[in-house]
């Protein structure tokens, strides 16, 4: 499913995945993770219970993937928000929060149902590799990233074993 690119090794054309998404719906999948944070190259960082696997670090300069398990999501809100803190969390040192939609066709502000009733806005799992959402973040090139803190990935989930309220998760990396 990912984007190939074409090159040429001892002569012969080899086609490589560009970005990591099967590597990152297989791993998701395979390990019943909701949601996590992965590496551009498709390296797991960090999920929603914040156990760490690989790497422990990320280059916030570097785009990194959200990944989201839509067979275990109920709803969700369209917008993730990100943000900069210093080393215990707790003061922004990006100017702002970046927002980012998560389904681009909706609005920001709409909550999404996989499997909703009634007149609401609604995803189809057939329509996502292995009912995995996946959204590609950066930070926005004009903020000045200090030498240490971390990145906060705030978002609201209603799971299936839970349908009544949307939960705030908030997944979080040193950089």
């Amino acid at each position: 499913m990912g984007l190939q690119k074409m090159f040429q090794r001892n002569g012969d054309n080899v086609a490589v995945e560009v970005e990591p998404y099967e590597k990152i719906c297989r791993e998701m999948n395979d390990t019943g993770k909701l949601l996590a944070l992965y590496t551009r190259d498709g390296h797991f960082l960090v999920d929603q219970f914040g156990k760490y696997k690989d790497i422990d670090k990320i280059d916030p300069e570097e785009a990194f993937y959200l990944a989201m398990n839509l067979n275990f999501v109920y709803s969700f809100s369209n917008s993730v928000k990100l943000g900069i803190y210093n080393q215990s969390g707790t003061e922004l040192m990006s100017p702002e929060l970046a927002s980012f939609k998560l389904v681009y066709h909706m609005d920001e502000d709409s909550v999404i149902h996989t499997g909703g009733v009634g007149d609401v806005p609604k995803v189809n799992l057939k329509d996502y590799e292995h009912g995995i959402l996946l959204i590609r973040l950066k930070n926005p090139r004009e903020w000045q990233v200090p030498a240490a803190g971390m990145v906060r990935v705030n978002l609201q989930v209603s799971l299936i074993f839970n349908q009544r309220e949307l939960e705030n998760f908030l997944l979080k990396v040193p950089i």
